[in-house]
């Protein structure tokens, strides 16, 4: 009996400080929060984030790792919606300076997604990847370069980096790192590591293997080590068809598009995340759009 008491008052210790600094990070945070409101626009995109190591932030988590976790990754949200290029953010006229673009250009780029508005629908999604007027096409080699926002999000690779080494199981992260971030910023070392993190922490996971040999072959070059990854992501049960379609189609060589492709549509079959399908679907209409 005595035993279980004095467990339940160190647990109970345990919980009050971490509720203490749970509040200090929310007060700090609101702070933070009126503060940029009197702050200009460049200056509240060009903040420095302080990020100590994760054994240090698994330390002060008191063993409370995943809730920490979750607040570091809405946090890294935020962070990384500050830089899009999209007409909603309030920061898109610096962001557009800073790219050397004007509005007009901005509603350029946006010119080429689907005419009918963003879908929110998984459903509409999936119809859309069915119309995708690349099937239609017989695309020749090509190479995907977005990096619309490269130099301008400095801390989101070590912010996701955190999310995961304090919770290195939460696998959305190491998507939304290695394919989002990676298009938009074009740190594709910084991605590649993040996805490898991921692997070394969740080996039977066969998405991460996937997305590595996208990375690969998409932003590498590198269709052999591309190879190797889709091998290791068919011997995990409950992958997906397309991993052999993928290997299949590389391992025969020719049309190297033709294979972006299909690599495309497996992650999008792979994810329920809309803003990652989203994303699939421009990429696939600018394989599409892509010079022969």
């Amino acid at each position: 009996m005595d035993l279980f008491k004095e467990r339940f008052e160190m647990n109970r210790d345990k919980i009050l400080v971490f509720i203490l600094l749970l509040f200090c990070c929310v007060v700090l945070f609101s702070t933070q929060k009126a503060l940029d409101s009197n702050r200009s626009p460049e200056a509240e995109l060009e903040e420095n984030l302080y990020l100590p190591d994760g054994k240090i932030l698994k330390i002060v988590s008191l063993g409370f790792n995943s809730l920490l976790s979750d607040f570091l990754w809405v946090k890294s949200v935020l962070y990384f919606g500050k830089f899009t290029l999209d007409e909603d953010n309030p920061f898109i006229e610096v962001l557009l300076q800073k790219k050397g673009m004007v509005i007009d250009d901005l509603d350029h780029h946006h010119s080429h997604e689907n005419e009918a508005g963003t879908q929110d629908s998984s459903t509409q999604l999936e119809q859309n990847l069915v119309n995708s007027s690349v099937l239609d096409k017989e695309p020749g080699l090509t190479i995907l370069h977005d990096f619309e926002i490269a130099g301008m999000a400095p801390y989101i690779y070590p912010l996701l980096r955190r999310v995961v080494e304090l919770n290195p199981h939460f696998i959305y992260p190491y998507q939304f790192g290695g394919l989002i971030v990676l298009h938009q910023t074009g740190k594709i070392d910084e991605a590649y590591s993040l996805l490898e993190f991921g692997w070394e922490n969740n080996p039977q996971t066969w998405e991460i293997a996937y997305f590595l040999g996208f990375v690969d072959l998409v932003y590498r070059n590198d269709s052999e080590q591309a190879l190797k990854w889709l091998s290791q992501a068919a011997l995990i049960p409950g992958h997906l068809p397309v991993v052999e379609k993928v290997y299949n189609s590389l391992l025969k060589g020719g049309n190297n598009k033709d294979a972006i492709v299909e690599y495309l549509k497996g992650i999008f079959y792979a994810t329920k995340n809309t803003k990652i399908r989203e994303q699939i679907i421009e990429m696939i209409n600018q394989v599409a759009n892509s010079p022969q």
